[in-house]
């Protein structure tokens, strides 16, 4: 599925500077139920939280869900994610990738309110500035009920990551063409069907035995 450590600093594909490739943008139809779940992993740093994004697109969400992709946040931030219940209602996912020498690099992010980001920061940032949490939010919009409506009255939404996801060059199903490409790394991710980058690694070590 995905080439993640939790100290990699390359977190976005690169769109910039010498060398940039085409790049798509594939967003899902319908808005997706998220958990994340913290998973413990040999390379996270202290003070760090290995997630897990588990996704249905309908129904509840659980440990035996997909796994759509995985990241690492500060311990404070993944907490007041669950406090301010970021991912409370299902949401719309977007999917960005480009061509990463005859693979896919991508990353995964949730549209979410960016009011609701800003929740999340406050949240965070309380334990160390106590003060914070005396701070009244800012004024609610209303709930219009789904997504679509609340981007119509204007309420901005911001990508949220979940994390990097590779292709290798030979599972590759559209080599011509990115957005295909992503349109079908998508769907797989969805369908519970990608493969761990490190299972990966060990069937092409066997292949080549």
């Amino acid at each position: 599925m995905n080439e993640w450590t939790p100290d990699s600093a390359d977190n976005a594909p690169d769109a910039d500077g010498e060398g940039a490739n085409e790049i798509a943008r594939i967003m899902t139809m319908s808005p997706v139920v998220l958990r994340l779940v913290a998973t413990p992993h040999p390379k996270q740093s202290a003070g760090e939280i290995v997630f897990r994004a588990h996704g249905v697109l309908e129904g509840e969400v659980s440990d035996e869900s997909p796994v759509l992709a995985q990241g690492s946040l500060p311990a404070a931030t993944f907490a007041a994610i669950q406090q301010v219940g970021l991912f409370e209602h299902p949401v719309p996912l977007l999917l960005t990738a480009q061509d990463d020498d005859g693979g896919i690099r991508a990353i995964l992010a949730a549209i979410v309110p960016a009011r609701d980001v800003e929740k999340v920061e406050r949240a965070s940032r309380a334990a160390e500035e106590p003060w914070l949490a005396s701070v009244d939010d800012a004024p609610e919009v209303p709930d219009f009920g789904n997504a679509s409506d609340a981007e119509a009255e204007g309420v901005p939404h911001v990508p949220f990551a979940l994390g990097v996801i590779l292709r290798f060059p030979e599972d590759r199903k559209h080599p011509d063409s990115v957005d295909d490409e992503a349109m079908d790394l998508l769907a797989t991710l969805l369908s519970g069907q990608a493969m761990d980058a490190d299972r990966k690694r060990v069937e092409n070590l066997l292949r080549s035995l």
